[in-house]
């Protein structure tokens, strides 16, 4: 990561410059000069990411919802932020090995990776889910239900924590997918009984897979959820802690009244 110098002059030239309505012709190269200024005198910083539709996305408009949300947040700062997609695996390697790439996102919080990073304030929230077969709801009131089932998660995922302790010690028995589009897949396909996956993942690859849209009524979810998960950045690195709070406080630029972004009417239609 490319660390900039400390430019408030710069930045506060630059808000005056872009505050100003119209600008008359002599003014022109002046605001040409300030322009480059501003662009110039933005931190760089790189985070990867993934497919993972609404939330980040290459194929959405900014990015996807979440995307947009950490973006804006890093600029509030002067931050010029870089997202580069990878698949999940790749994503998180890559963050905890490349001195160039600060951080990943979206990660769920979980104790043992809080050894290994410095975790964000919240950029949103996930529900996650078992999707079952319509007509084909599996009890999973408690993990002994899940014993005799075959549940599909993805490769590298964190889904909660009694659960992921339950399948490293091999009391449930699963099949990992390399994504959440062949999890659907396998589940449809009846190679599991159930899949492990985020509501809003599920509802969009569904409407827009075109070889899941066809079987969009034959997927369901349990109503009662596996948890409720805030979503976070992962820091990484020697600026893991200045990265973090960077970003704790463009998002309270962003919402200063503390109401949650992801019931911002700006990002909604990303969801």
């Amino acid at each position: 990561m490319r660390r900039g110098k400390d430019k408030s002059l710069e930045i506060y030239l630059c808000s005056l410059f872009f505050g100003v309505g119209s600008m008359k012709k002599q003014y022109l190269f002046l605001g040409v000069a300030l322009f480059l200024s501003c662009y110039s005198s933005a931190k760089d910083i790189v985070l990867t990411s993934l497919d993972w539709p609404p939330f980040t996305s290459p194929s959405i408009g900014g990015g996807g919802m979440t995307s947009i949300i950490v973006k804006q947040a890093f600029e509030r700062e002067g931050y010029h932020l870089k997202i580069e997609f990878e698949p999940w695996e790749t994503a998180v390697s890559r963050a905890m090995d490349d001195n160039n790439v600060a951080g990943y996102f979206p990660e769920y919080y979980s104790s043992d990776l809080a050894q290994r990073c410095v975790f964000s304030d919240a950029i949103g929230t996930s529900m996650v889910v078992f999707a079952h077969r319509a007509g084909e709801e599996k009890q999973t009131a408690t993990l002994k239900d899940l014993a005799s089932t075959k549940v599909g998660v993805v490769s590298g995922y964190v889904n909660e924590e009694n659960f992921d302790h339950a399948v490293a010690q091999k009391k449930i028995p699963v099949l990992e997918s390399v994504d959440d589009v062949q999890n659907i897949k396998n589940l449809l396909d009846h190679k599991v009984d159930l899949a492990v996956i985020d509501k809003r993942v599920l509802s969009y690859w569904v409407s827009n897979d075109k070889d899941l849209q066809p079987l969009k009524d034959q997927v369901k979810y349990n109503m009662g959820g596996l948890k409720l998960h805030g979503l976070y950045v992962c820091f990484t690195g020697a600026d893991a802690k200045e990265n973090a709070e960077v970003l704790a406080r463009g998002l309270r630029a962003l919402d200063p009244m503390g109401f949650g972004l992801q019931n911002d009417p700006m990002y909604k239609d990303k969801m």
